[in-house]
C-alpha cells in the first residue's frame, strides 16, 4: 500500500512540474500572442485557463501531502497497536469502533434533516 501512495507521489509530482511548464508556455504564448490584433479577444481567457491549471495543481499538491501525513499517523498508530498486543491493543481497537460508531450516528442524522 506504501509503494502504491509513492507511485502516486511521484505521478502527481510529474504532473505539478508539467502544470508550471505548460503554466510559463501559455504566457509566453500569451505575449506573443499579444503582439498580434486578432488574439486580442482570447488572452484573457488564456491566462485564465492557465491560472485555473496552475491553482487546480497547487490543490493537487496540498491534498497528496496532506493524506500523506495521514497515511505516516496511521502507519505509526498501528504500529503502536502491533507494538502492544494483547489487551491494550484489543480495547484500543474497541475504542476506535465505538468512535466510528458514534460518527456514523450524526452522519445518519445529519442525513434525515430536511
Amino acid at each position: 500500500m506504501v509503494k502504491f501512495f509513492k507511485i502516486i507521489e511521484k505521478i502527481v509530482w510529474v504532473i505539478a512540474a508539467l502544470a508550471i511548464v505548460l503554466v510559463v508556455i501559455m504566457m509566453v504564448y500569451g505575449i506573443i500572442a499579444n503582439t498580434q490584433q486578432e488574439w486580442q479577444k482570447v488572452i484573457p481567457y488564456l491566462y485564465l485557463a492557465a491560472f485555473l491549471f496552475a491553482i487546480y495543481k497547487a490543490a493537487v499538491i496540498i491534498f497528496t501531502s496532506f493524506y500523506k501525513i495521514q497515511i505516516i499517523k496511521r502507519k505509526e498508530y498501528l504500529d503502536a497497536i502491533k507494538g502492544m498486543g494483547g489487551e491494550r491493543g484489543d480495547a484500543i481497537l474497541n475504542k476506535e469502533e465505538d468512535q466510528n460508531k458514534d460518527l456514523e450516528a450524526i452522519f445518519d442524522a445529519v442525513k434525515q434533516t430536511p
